[in-house]
């Protein structure tokens, strides 16, 4: 009896059992590996050194959150039909069914779908072997894709098949398409997310798109598939350099998207409405150099006085130095109103000036007992405030009361004293 845990599938890899086997809990009979085959059955895609496979898929797919998704990497042992065995580093697959009909077509998905953020992704296939006739597919399948089939034969699933270079997209009837392909040939498979096409490569030589304007909002597994004895494949989900240059694909997916989004021409009423959603959002943050070039740029009036950033973000500074009096006496006399419609911002206010008067009377006793002056020092505890009441105040018009100016210019001067 073979010991197929994942712990004794993958000696040499740092994969957790979820990265080698997805999350899916699917029931496969049958042996999943076959250990005995000897050294014809190990890939040559195998990299073992975990740094290098890491570096090479971030550096194919730059735009991929690996800290929450992953890539394929690996055959599932899991998600696969029993007549396929699969080897020890999870990359080559042989078939050992009986390969008499259709009926006895099996394939296999990859470890996990593709993320949509990849733009283009690719996966290459070594036909280590053609077997009895070369009844094999390769290509794309949905999750929940019958495995007893060749890919392309069922809803939701793409195949370049070896025997007839025909193609397959969800139906049992093929389209012509490109060449045959037999053993020692390289094919391989690449999804553009960007513009919706599955394309095939041969030997490095790009055949050209298959299917145009795919759905592509199921995930997408890579899935290969074999019907007849002693056939055999190897893969290259990245871990190794590829034959074709996938990277002058994944740059033009890239140049496309950007065009896309510098000639896209909203309607006037939703730009002018996402406009102003930009201005509010950098005057509520105090960004006020941002502001005034983004209305300049943009034909925009003044959301909010100049001069009225500046005094929030100069309150915030007196709140962060420690002066919380000060700044509420200059809230109540910039924002009336506040206070009052503002409860929480007020119980926040004079609770951090109760902490700073204590805070004061401790400071002084220290220094009457050490018999030396010594000056307050604060801790960043007052920032969070800081930051609530510059974000809450800007809800409110600062008063235009008679005598403003005369305000402005005494908020600017306190607050340099707080600072200097």
């Amino acid at each position: 009896m073979v010991d197929d845990s994942p712990e004794a599938l993958l000696p040499h890899q740092n994969f957790s059992v979820d990265v080698v086997l997805g999350s899916d809990e699917s029931k496969a009979t049958g042996s999943s590996i076959s250990p005995n085959e000897g050294p014809l059955f190990k890939s040559d895609y195998f990299e073992e050194n975990e740094i290098v496979i890491v570096e090479n898929f971030k550096k194919l797919y730059p735009h991929v959150d690996f800290k929450k998704q992953q890539v394929p990497r690996c055959w599932n042992t899991t998600d696969r039909y029993h007549s396929l065995n699969i080897s020890t580093d999870l990359l080559k697959v042989r078939y050992k069914g009986k390969g008499q009909t259709h009926k006895d077509a099996a394939a296999v998905r990859a470890n996990c779908p593709i993320p949509k953020t990849c733009g283009v992704y690719y996966f290459e296939v070594l036909i280590a072997s053609k077997g009895l006739n070369g009844y094999m597919g390769i290509g794309l399948s949905e999750r929940n894709v019958n495995l007893n089939r060749l890919p392309g034969w069922d809803q939701i699933s793409y195949g370049y098949h070896g025997d007839d270079g025909n193609f397959f997209a969800s139906s049992g009837k093929g389209i012509e398409y490109g060449p045959t392909f037999t053993t020692g040939d390289v094919v391989g498979c690449g999804i553009n997310f960007v513009t919706r096409e599955i394309f095939f490569t041969k030997n490095g030589i790009n055949i050209g798109v298959a299917q145009r304007n795919i759905p592509i909002i199921n995930d997408l597994f890579p899935t290969v598939g074999m019907q007849t004895m002693d056939e055999m494949v190897d893969t290259n989900f990245g871990q190794k350099p590829f034959i074709y240059n996938i990277q002058a694909d994944i740059e033009a997916a890239e140049r496309l998207t950007i065009n896309s989004i510098r000639n896209m021409e909203l309607p006037q009423e939703r730009a002018i409405w996402m406009n102003i959603a930009i201005s509010n959002w950098l005057a509520h943050e105090g960004y006020s150099q941002a502001l005034e070039s983004f209305n300049k740029a943009t034909g925009l009036t003044e959301t909010e006085a100049k001069e009225s950033l500046e005094n929030r973000k100069n309150l915030a500074k007196l709140i962060i130095s420690g002066k919380v009096s000060e700044a509420i006496k200059i809230v109540e006399e910039f924002y009336p109103h506040l206070m009052d419609e503002n409860k929480q911002l007020s119980l926040l206010l004079k609770t951090q000036q109760f902490i700073e008067m204590l805070r004061n009377i401790n400071n002084q006793d220290t220094s009457s007992m050490n018999g030396s002056s010594h000056s307050t020092s604060h801790t960043s505890n007052s920032e969070p405030l800081a930051l609530d009441l510059s974000s809450l105040s800007s809800r409110s018009a600062p008063s235009t009361s008679r005598g403003s100016g005369s305000k402005r210019q005494n908020l600017k001067r306190r607050s340099s004293q707080g600072y200097s």
